[in-house]
């Protein structure tokens, strides 16, 4: 299974895809998924959650203490909590992304605990180390207790163009990944693997299925992803066992009817297809968690969406929708919401109604003003409205009191509402490239702030009361029209890179020396005088001055 997107690791290594860790202890106990102790960070403000999880010799899936920007202990304010009816939903595992940079400031999606989402994952496998191999030989001479079998390449070494048919005499496998090899067909033979659970085939060049997989009805897993398949064969709807499948990039133009047989579903991937359309019958998947469609040809969603009631992550990327279906607001167990370059004009007023809601992200749309009724969205952690046409921001925004990540850039903002001042959990803040003039300020009461950023604005201050802010760490105000820095800013005792290039300052205020966590500096295209310069560098060894 870590071949399932590996071939895709650069685009997430890119900072288009966010990234969720995992940092939990996953046995295999059960194909139902649970998570203990977990917490996770999700990088980068595009597409949908992935989530790394890594197969090991033990006997455990587990991902290890990987958090956002690569340390390895959780944040202070990373909640953590334990699911007691956790939700069986995976997403496929990508490679470990970066920081993602983005105009100024690097966004991490707030912590979401798994114990709310709901989401990690174990397999049953009833067998432990010693029937997990990684070699064919070493399976087929322990015919009688070879469990699962990992030949993805290149972990495996071993290339393979044709499905090696001595697989099929291992008939208690019950896992087999064979995903980044080149084989085109799969032989009628695979029907004796009749205790098959998951099967990943991701990374292939197969352009069509035997009829006789149908027969699979122990499958639980199934991994297509990569492959060009022309076509399925009607047997595959009738795996009503199935409960994941990912069939993203496989060159598919419409995603049959019969997809609706499949009621035991709850991880549906079909992204990077050509689809233009989802049909009806997706309605009626009950159990339905996780649906990934994004960079598809979708121009509507079906009215039966709303139907989708167990729907947790929902990533609509890049498909022209236009709009969301007057039934989108039952979707009220919704907790991500992925809606980036959809050409949505305006977003619903019962948008409210999604009062679960963690993570929302808009961005690269249409969007003129945002409904009010988004004040509900009490439990929302991150959102990101940025690249949309947006003039003002409404005052119930300030009710958004478990908000930690506000990402506005390249809009036409104004100004902010002084209620942002009520944001005391927000942590990052970037309104780059707009029209601003001033800060409001009540932003000295956003004491949990850790990195602001106002570059490309038409900023001629900054509020003395920022220097209430004592969590602040990144600080950038460059590409505006700010002629003095307050006093105030020596209380940032945790300021770390200061960014206030390209203004109009001519002296820097004596109480910069008091910064003392101060490790960059960045002023150049600022008239200071560069004896004054010098003596801050001086005093301030450690620091960093780029000018």
């Amino acid at each position: 299974m870590r071949q399932v997107l590996k071939k895709h690791e650069e685009t997430y290594r890119s900072g288009k895809v966010p990234i969720c860790y995992l940092s939990n202890n996953l046995t295999l106990k059960s194909m139902k998924q649970e998570i203990q102790s977990p917490a996770m960070s999700i990088l980068s403000p595009h597409s949908l959650s992935a989530i790394l999880i890594t197969v090991t010799l033990s006997g455990t899936f587990s991902s290890g203490n990987v958090f956002a920007g690569g340390s390895m202990q959780p944040p202070e304010w990373m909640p953590s909590s334990q699911s007691s009816t956790p939700v069986p939903t995976q997403a496929p595992p990508g490679g470990q992304g970066a920081q993602g940079r983005r105009t100024g400031i690097d966004l991490r999606v707030p912590p979401v605990p798994f114990g709310e989402l709901g989401i990690g994952g174990t397999v049953d496998l009833e067998c432990g180390k010693a029937g997990v191999y990684h070699s064919l030989q070493d399976a087929l001479r322990h015919a009688s207790t070879a469990c699962a079998l990992l030949l993805d390449f290149p972990d495996s070494k071993v290339h393979f163009e044709e499905f090696p048919i001595a697989i099929t005499s291992l008939k208690k496998l019950r896992v087999l990944d064979l995903s980044g090899h080149d084989i085109e067909l799969l032989p009628p033979q695979i029907s004796g693997l009749t205790q098959l659970s998951v099967l990943d085939l991701g990374g292939n060049a197969l352009t069509d299925l035997p009829a006789e997989m149908g027969t699979l009805q122990n499958l639980h897993t199934l991994i297509l992803h990569g492959n060009p398949l022309v076509e399925f064969p009607p047997s595959l709807w009738k795996l009503t066992n199935l409960q994941e499948l990912y069939i993203g990039e496989i060159g598919l133009k419409e995603l049959p009817a019969e997809i609706g047989n499949l009621k035991n579903l709850i991880v549906l991937h079909v992204g990077g297809n050509d689809l233009q359309s989802l049909p009806g019958t997706i309605g009626s998947i009950p159990h339905l968690t996780t649906l990934e469609t994004g960079n598809n040809e979708i121009t509507a969603l079906p009215v039966e969406i709303g139907d989708l009631t167990s729907l947790r992550i929902l990533d609509l990327d890049g498909n022209p929708i236009g709009m969301f279906p007057d039934t989108f607001g039952r979707l009220t167990g919704l907790l991500v919401l992925h809606a980036d370059g959809t050409k949505l004009t305006n977003l619903p007023y019962d948008l409210g109604r999604l009062s679960n809601l963690r993570v929302l992200h808009v961005s690269g749309n249409e969007l003129t003003a945002l409904p009010t009724s988004i004040r509900r969205l009490d439990r929302l952690r991150m959102l990101d409205v940025s690249e949309n046409l947006l003039q003002n921001l409404p005052m119930e925004i300030g009710e958004l009191e478990n908000l930690a990540v506000l990402d506005v850039h390249g809009n036409l903002l104004r100004s902010l509402p002084s209620t942002i001042g009520n944001l005391t959990r927000l942590i990052e803040l970037n309104a780059d490239s707009n029209l601003l003039s001033t800060l409001p300020q009540t932003m000295g009461t956003m004491t949990a702030l850790e990195k602001l950023s106002v570059a490309d604005n038409g900023l001629t201050t900054i509020p003395e009361g920022l220097g209430n802010a004592p969590d602040l760490k990144f600080l950038d105000v460059s590409e505006n029209r700010i002629d003095y820095l307050p006093r105030a800013i020596g209380n940032l005792k945790q300021l770390r890179e200061l960014r206030m290039e390209n203004n109009r300052i001519t002296k820097l205020p004596l109480t910069m020396t008091e910064l003392t966590s101060l490790r960059w500096l960045s002023i150049n295209g600022n008239p200071i005088q560069g004896p004054k310069i010098d003596a801050l560098q001086l005093y301030m060894p450690s620091l960093t001055i780029y000018r």
